[in-house]
């Protein structure tokens, strides 16, 4: 982040209309002393089309994780082009030390320019213009809320998949939620502590930590919390196939039971074969 407000601030950088926008939610970002580089969704809800939330400093946030999510994908797609295959999620080494070291690179600072246009050689500063302006056309038309209203919750859900659907598309409906519903909005992103890396197409969440676990080791015995972004069963017309999802999206951990008595007393349904 303070690499690539350094190359947008820069006087060699023509700022458009559209690109002061980005600048400043990523400036606004770094300047929540309260949030600063958090993800939260911004939204007062589980789902991408709940209402946004009231605390301002939140809205900043969540804003600023967006427009720095969607200035990587298009920087990284600018960066490189014409050299690199794109693939995986995360920036390679000549994206990441073009915009922080490019001392670090064994051909140099070579890779803004493109070498399809061999009578022009392009500066990170006309790379780092084009960029913000398309980015900021693109918030634009996602967000007519305004600046600090871009919710990282209404881009960066996920969604939750059987294995059956993995199979076929003829297994679509054991998504859920189903295709054209909303998704379950998701806080963290590509380099949180709570990671949940977005998709550089959709951002809809492709990876993320499917088990929390922490577990202390006492005198007493061991006691341990647990997360699932699920629910305790797999068929999908089960009540209890998502019951531990809002837990895990609102990261509140629950308890995990060794007592087997302790556990019957919990049990929302208990279930006997002969």
């Amino acid at each position: 982040m303070p690499k690539i407000l350094e190359i947008a601030n820069d006087e060699q950088t023509q700022l458009t209309p559209e690109g002061i926008k980005v600048l400043t939610a990523l400036e606004d970002w770094d300047a929540n002393e309260t949030w600063k580089f958090t993800c939260p969704t911004g939204l007062d809800g589980t789902k991408s089309d709940s209402p946004l939330v009231a605390d301002e400093d939140e809205l900043v946030a969540s804003s600023g994780c967006t427009a720095f999510h969607a200035m990587l994908i298009e920087l990284r797609a600018r960066i490189e082009a014409n050299e690199f295959a794109r693939e995986g999620r995360a920036p390679t080494f000549a994206t990441y030390y073009s915009i922080v070291d490019p001392s670090q690179l064994v051909a140099g600072d070579v890779y803004w320019d493109n070498p399809g246009t061999p009578q022009t050689v392009e500066t990170k500063y006309e790379v780092m213009t084009e960029a913000l302006r398309v980015v900021g056309d693109f918030l634009d038309g996602e967000f007519p809320e305004g600046a600090n209203r871009m919710a990282w919750g209404r881009l960066h859900g996920m969604v939750l998949s059987s294995d059956l659907s993995g199979i076929s598309s003829v297994f679509s409906d054991f998504d859920n939620p189903p295709p054209g519903e909303p998704l379950w909005a998701n806080d963290g992103g590509l380099f949180t502590v709570d990671v949940a890396n977005p998709g550089q197409e959709d951002f809809v969440q492709t990876a993320g930590p499917t088990t929390r676990f922490v577990c202390e080791a006492s005198a007493n015995g061991p006691s341990c919390t647990l997360m699932l972004p699920g629910g305790q069963s797999g068929d999908i017309a089960s009540p209890h196939y998502e019951d531990l999802l809002p837990g895990w999206l609102d990261n509140v951990p629950l308890p995990l039971v060794f007592d087997i008595e302790q556990a019957r007393e919990n049990a929302a349904e208990t279930i006997t074969f002969d």
